[in-house]
């Protein structure tokens, strides 16, 4: 055994070069000296076809190394129980987590490759090898850094509801929920992590909450009262429930319910299991009722006031959600009274100047209604702007703005008139969106069911192949010009560590439906993962005639089968967005 304070730093040679020593005090020695990673004795190992790289996060139980996977090649998360505490106790813990993570399919609950063991001078360790979350940070780290508004913190909150029920529905309770164990990717979802106090109801025994001395009070303020030793009370799903109430309330409000930074262990349990936190109608006056409501329920003491299980609560949190009338307005930042005359003058006062500009617009001498000068041959410009190839200019012209409002205040989706034809949807699922469809092969409408609000688009029926989309729109009258917005958003995760599969996508627009004229082709180059916006003008060789016919091709490629989503997506809803998700807007000949 060697003792750090006894051995002269010259002996360190002699540890590494096999010299009979116990590895917990390697371990001490490594987070004491001023060592680069490469001396932690894991750093550079290989087993199994994976190499450690370097270590991402440790805990009282064990570590976490980002590890390089040579089959499949990819970056992998890999955990690894520390050494000195290989009691039967925390293996069989260990080896729980293991399991419970192998039994969890879920797109926001981390998943799990692969586990095993190998040794390390003489100590077997066990260790399981799970997907690698790039460009992580906690929920309420993201939340902070990108602002959210307060429709898109509700969606990201509901996301971790839905996976803590996806759990709670095979029995699985977390009972360790917090920020730091609930991260977000660099795509803005949500990942669950660390099952390692985690209980399966349908048959596993409940485990200590303390996991490690000191590691109580790090995870206290999350704790529901019958999880604190001097409770008796058994844990189940509402222990959850009460958790998910403080990370919401916490996201909300940007502070915990409770203050216990100063307070003792003891001090801090009796906090928790009596003090009733400041109500959120309190501090945060302009949130709605049914949000406020919510939270209380879930950070009731007595669990019986509580959600039964985290998928009441996302049913609840539906409820409430509907019946909010809160948008894009964040809690907290409520009009003061004496200015909301003045608020509500000036907007009717925009909405005025709007109305009639769209008139004067609408008129021969107003942009909608321009014609080329007589005598003037020079064909009207159709910039393409898609993401592919150029950046989209810096704001678009008021007169094109005005025209958008225009276009949405019409009731109808399909407009046809002797001097203009205009077809617009804003979801694919709405009545009239295949109006004008010839044919989708290799193509379906999907519903990504683990967003809220929904979000559906056009998709090909299986990954792995291509679709397309065919649409012919008769316009009665010659066409003079055209107006076209489409956008496809297309995927390439196969460059992120961990991730597969990449989507490609292109638009092509037709006089005839047989000769066809590229919009955007991001398919025969393979430019993958890259969004084709189009909202320009169509070619001349398209105008003149009676019909438009416009093809999309969607191209996935390496990508696995999902029930509701796709790396290449054409007219995706976007959630909060008033605009046309594709649009033909035509002015036609007089004769």
């Amino acid at each position: 055994m060697v003792d750090m304070e006894d051995s002269p730093a010259s002996d360190d040679h002699n540890v590494r070069r096999g010299t009979p020593f116990d590895v917990e005090s390697l371990w001490r020695a490594c987070d004491q000296l001023p060592y680069p990673d490469d001396a932690d004795p894991l750093i550079g190992r290989s087993f199994d076809g994976v190499t450690l790289v370097r270590m991402v996060a440790e805990g009282g139980m064990g570590r976490v190394y980002e590890g390089l996977q040579e089959n499949p090649r990819r970056t992998v998360a890999v955990k690894v129980i520390r050494p000195g505490l290989l009691s039967r106790e925390l293996v069989t813990r260990f080896i729980r987590e293991a399991a419970v993570l192998a039994s969890l399919q879920h797109p926001y609950i981390s998943q799990i490759h692969s586990a095993g063991t190998f040794p390390l001078d003489g100590v077997v360790l066990p260790y399981f090898v799970m997907e690698f979350i790039s460009d992580s940070r906690s929920i309420t780290s993201f939340a902070k850094e990108k602002n959210l508004n307060f429709r898109k913190l509700l969606t990201l909150f509901r996301s971790v509801c839905d996976a803590v029920a996806y759990g709670h529905e095979r029995g699985i309770v977390h009972r360790d929920l917090k920020p730091s164990n609930i991260l977000v990717d660099g795509y803005g979802h949500p990942k669950i992590i660390d099952f390692g106090i985690a209980w399966n109801s349908t048959g596993g025994e409940q485990l200590t909450t303390i996991t490690a001395p000191g590691d109580l009070l790090g995870t206290l303020q999350y704790m529901s009262p019958e999880q604190l030793p001097i409770s008796s009370a058994p844990v189940d799903a509402r222990t959850d429930v009460y958790s998910l109430g403080v990370i919401f309330y916490e996201l909300l409000t940007g502070s915990l319910p409770y203050v216990l930074d100063s307070a003792s262990i003891l001090e801090g349990m009796a906090i928790v299991q009596t003090q009733k936190p400041t109500s959120l109608r309190i501090r945060l006056p302009s949130l709605p009722r049914p949000i406020g409501l919510l939270v209380e329920k879930c950070l009731a003491k007595d669990r019986a006031m509580r959600f039964a299980n985290a998928r009441e609560l996302t049913g609840a949190l539906d409820d409430a959600l509907a019946k909010t009338t809160t948008d894009r307005q964040r809690p907290g930042s409520r009009i003061p009274s004496a200015e909301r005359l003045r608020v509500i003058s000036g907007i009717s006062a925009v909405f005025t100047t709007l109305i009639l500009t769209t008139v004067y617009l609408k008129s021969p001498y107003g942009w909608l209604g321009y014609r080329q000068p007589p005598g003037t041959s020079q064909p009207r410009p159709w910039p393409i702007t898609t993401a592919a190839s150029s950046p989209r200019a810096q704001g678009e012209s008021n007169r094109e703005q005005i025209a958008e409002l225009s276009l949405m205040a019409q009731p109808a989706e399909t407009k046809t008139s002797a001097s203009e034809f205009c077809f617009a949807i804003r979801d694919i699922n709405q009545p009239g969106s295949d109006t004008y469809l010839v044919s989708s092969k290799g193509m379906r409408k999907w519903s990504d069911r683990f967003m809220f609000p929904l979000v559906s688009y056009w998709a090909p029926e299986s990954n792995g192949s291509e679709g397309e989309l065919v649409y012919r729109f008769e316009f009665g009258r010659k066409s003079r010009d055209i107006h076209f917005t489409a956008r496809s958003d297309c995927w390439d995760f196969s460059k992120e560590p961990g991730g597969v599969g990449r989507g490609a996508s292109a638009i092509q627009v037709s006089r005839d439906g047989k000769q066809w004229i590229s919009v955007a082709d991001n398919i025969e180059p393979r430019r993958w993962g890259q969004v084709i916006h189009v909202k320009s003008y169509l070619p001349p060789e398209v105008l003149g005639g009676h019909d438009l016919w416009v093809r999309v091709r969607c191209l996935t490629e390496g990508a696995p089968v999902a029930d509701g989503y796709s790396v290449a997506q054409f007219a995706r809803t976007r959630p909060g967005e008033k605009r046309p998700v594709f649009e033909v807007r035509a002015q036609l000949s007089p004769d």
